[in-house]
């Protein structure tokens, strides 16, 4: 969008919407995509996200995204994209105990913008309300959208906001902390409550609070509410978001040397080695690679995800030779690729809520994933025999933080959230190190048999597949330097 519009945005969005924890007992609403008709995609894409923040800003509503419902009820890309305003799919989102949905479209004919919300009843399966506003510019599509969203739920239309403070007083409150003034803060996630990520956050929430003595207030956002991974990069560096936690697979397009922990050196390698590696001068150096490329501030330690293995439905994968002439799909990326190419294998990418029936109709012989996501997604009932604990790569997490809000907070707050983050690390580690042995039992449970090879073992197999790093590493623009840094500390 145009200057003006990325001011909008910021200043709208900065404002913190309500407390997740205060949603639990609130009526649940869906906000579908909004379409674009003549205008910029993007346009549609970035008032979605106003839409859902100033719906959350209501304190009336839990609020569920797109991609959100999307991951709750398996459906798949080319089923969203069908809407979903028919009785069948507003039905199937009253099950999901979601009460409303919002859909609408962003158009323009001549020069006058329209933007059209329409709120649907899920229970009662029928279109509740519908309001259509216009403006005669872009830079009017921002607070349009959010005025037509308090119209359409019935809520009173405000001024648009503005800076109620005086400089005097802004000056004030941050010369004199000590008074009491509070930070609040927005986390953006899109796992749900019960992964890894998500657990980890809540710990350092509550130790934040506590050491700032409640003068920091984080608010986190699971599930999409606020932005997709793939988005809440972009967020950061608007400042209309404060702290996110994406995967190094998904910062990737940010900064290349985010994928160095992907590369075959890493293959097979184990987990303490990964570890002392990321904890160490080259995961500072990575993360200050980041840093300049995003504009963002990187808190300190990675989150853990945890290995990436290989999952098989005919096939037991004991040795490299196993792998040669199988389809495995893979999430995406020239590494995951050419790893499988060097093994032996026909890589094939395929979107996640996709990968069940893939598997089922034998469109694929196995993946790519983590143990915890092979069993939450029950990919034993979808054809899944054996597993092989190749450690393909360790994903983490990366803590980052908006250098607009980072830069507004006093030196001490500043110190508290590197010292509770640095603190509370390890304990998310082991709740993600938890999480994928007991999914390795489920898997077991279910009859899925699991071969783990040893490190000697994995040892030849990334031997095997080395002489495709060199290519990769200039394809990708890798950090000369760094990837020295990790040859050394690897021992290579």
């Amino acid at each position: 969008m145009k200057s003006s519009i990325l001011f909008l945005l910021v200043a709208i969005c900065f404002f913190g919407a309500p407390p997740l924890l205060a949603a639990k007992d609130l009526p649940k609403i869906a906000v579908w995509d909004l379409s674009a008709g003549d205008v910029k995609v993007a346009y549609a894409q970035d008032l979605t996200f106003i839409l859902v923040s100033e719906i959350s800003k209501l304190g009336k509503y839990e609020v569920y995204s797109q991609e959100n419902v999307r991951t709750l009820a398996g459906w798949t890309a080319e089923r969203m994209r069908l809407g979903c305003t028919d009785t069948k799919c507003l039905t199937a989102l009253g099950q999901m105990d979601i009460a409303k949905l919002i859909s609408g479209r962003v158009g323009r004919i001549g020069n006058t913008y329209l933007i059209s919300l329409h709120l649907f009843d899920t229970q009662k399966v029928r279109a509740e309300n519908s309001i259509s506003e216009e403006c005669k510019s872009e830079d009017e599509l921002i607070p349009l959208v959010r005025q037509t969203a308090r119209k359409l739920l019935g809520v009173e239309v405000a001024p648009s906001r503005v800076e109620e403070k005086t400089p005097e007083k802004v000056t004030t409150a941050a010369a004199l902390p000590e008074l009491g003034r509070t930070f609040e803060f927005k986390i953006s996630v899109d796992t749900m409550p019960n992964h890894p990520r998500n657990m980890g956050l809540e710990i350092f929430i509550e130790q934040l609070t506590r050491k700032s003595g409640g003068r920091l207030v984080p608010k986190l956002y699971h599930s999409a509410q606020l932005y997709k991974d793939a988005h809440v990069t972009k967020a950061l560096k608007m400042g209309t978001v404060e702290m996110a936690v994406p995967g190094n697979w998904i910062l990737e397009g940010f900064d290349t040397n985010m994928s160095l922990t992907m590369l075959p050196m890493f293959f097979g390698q184990p987990g303490r080695v990964t570890e002392e590696l990321v904890d160490g001068k080259f995961g500072e150096a990575v993360s200050k690679s980041l840093e300049k490329k995003v504009g963002a501030k990187a808190l300190g330690r990675w989150y853990e995800l945890g290995f990436d293995q290989c999952f098989t439905r005919a096939r037991k994968i004991t040795k490299v030779e196993d792998f040669k002439g199988l389809k495995m799909r893979h999430s995406g990326g020239s590494i995951p690729e050419e790893r499988f190419k060097a093994l032996g294998a026909s890589p094939i990418f395929i979107a996640w809520p996709d990968v069940p029936m893939a598997l089922f109709q034998g469109v694929v012989d196995g993946l790519a994933t983590t143990c915890k996501s092979a069993e939450s997604g029950k990919l034993y009932e979808a054809g899944i025999k054996y597993g092989a604990f190749t450690r393909n790569f360790c994903g983490f997490y990366i803590p980052m933080m908006s250098l607009k809000f980072w830069d507004s907070l006093p030196p001490d707050l500043q110190n508290t959230i590197l010292d509770v983050w640095k603190e509370h690390v390890p304990k998310q580690r082991e709740i993600a190190r938890r999480e994928q042995k007991e999914a390795k039992e489920i898997m077991e449970s279910k009859g899925v048999e699991i071969y783990e090879p040893s490190d000697e073992e994995l040892a030849k197999w990334r031997k095997h597949i080395m002489p495709i790093q060199d290519k990769l590493v200039k394809d990708l623009k890798h950090d000369p330097e760094l990837v020295k840094l990790a040859i050394k500390a690897l021992g290579m």
